[in-house]
C-alpha cells in the first residue's frame, strides 16, 4: 500500500461488448443509451430538470435522450448498455432463481435484486449475461444485477426472498 494510503477505485469498473460501468464518472451521462445510476453512498443530483435523491443500494433508470449531472464527490456506479452490442447469449436451459426480487422491468432490461441470508442456499438455477453490482460483501450479501431483458425470459429472474 503506499504511504499515502489505498489507491482510488478505477474509474472503470468494467467494460465489454456490452456494457461499461463507471465509477463516480458519468461519461454516457448524454449518450443515447440505456444507462442505470446506482448510489453507493447517498446521493443527490439532477436528472433533467428535477432533483432526485437516492440512498445507498438504490438506482434511477434513464432512456435514450434522458440527461442527468451528478456532483463531482459522488460516489456511484454508472452502467451504460452500449447500443450497438452483439446478440446476448441464451443459456440452454432457463431455470429461474428462487429468492430474487424484481426491481425494475423495463422494455430492454431488467433488475432485479438477490439477497441471502447467512447460510442461505439457492436451488440450481440459469444466468443470462449480467452485470452485477454487489453492495456487500460477506455472509450476508445484498446485490443488484442488471440483466437484458431479451431474449431471457423475465420468468427466469421471478422469485423473491430476503
Amino acid at each position: 500500500m503506499p504511504a499515502d494510503g489505498p489507491l482510488p477505485p478505477p474509474e472503470i469498473a468494467l467494460e465489454n461488448d456490452y456494457v461499461r460501468v463507471s465509477r463516480d464518472k458519468t461519461p454516457f451521462a448524454e449518450v443515447a443509451t440505456d444507462r442505470v445510476i446506482v448510489a453507493i453512498a447517498p446521493l443527490s443530483f439532477i436528472a433533467g430538470d428535477a432533483l432526485q435523491n437516492l440512498e445507498r443500494g438504490e438506482f434511477f433508470v434513464f432512456g435514450p435522450g434522458d440527461t442527468y449531472q451528478l456532483p463531482g464527490d459522488a460516489s456511484f456506479f454508472e452502467v451504460a448498455i452500449k447500443p450497438d452490442h452483439p446478440p446476448v447469449k441464451e443459456p440452454p436451459e432457463i431455470i429461474p432463481p428462487a429468492k430474487n426480487t424484481m426491481l425494475y422491468e423495463g422494455e430492454r432490461f431488467f433488475i432485479y435484486e438477490e439477497s441471502l441470508n447467512v447460510g442461505d442456499v439457492r436451488p440450481r438455477h440459469s444466468h443470462c449475461q449480467r452485470v452485477e453490482i454487489r453492495l456487500n460483501n460477506g455472509p450476508c450479501s445484498s446485490r443488484h444485477s442488471i440483466r437484458r431483458a431479451r431474449p431471457c425470459s423475465p420468468a427466469s429472474s421471478i422469485g423473491a426472498s430476503r
